[in-house]
């Protein structure tokens, strides 16, 4: 396994930025979905907004990433 240098504060966060609105983009199609597609059955359902949560606590966690770095 190989060092790996850190790489500059703003830059880090800025992949920080671009990965959670990756993650809201998936989150707006899922819930697009849910809001407006009924030929999906019950379980699809279920498991799209259990996803759509998921994804919300990733976005969660980015956030403190970022305000982390921001602040130290």
């Amino acid at each position: 396994m190989g060092f790996y240098a850190a790489k500059p504060k703003k830059e880090v966060i800025n992949k920080l930025k671009r990965e959670k609105d990756w993650y809201m983009d998936k989150i707006i199609s899922i819930d697009s979905i849910l809001s407006n597609d009924t030929d999906i059955s019950e379980k699809q359902l279920y498991l799209m907004a259990e996803q759509s949560t998921a994804m919300s606590e990733v976005c969660k966690i980015i956030d403190k990433r970022i305000a982390d770095l921001k602040a130290n």
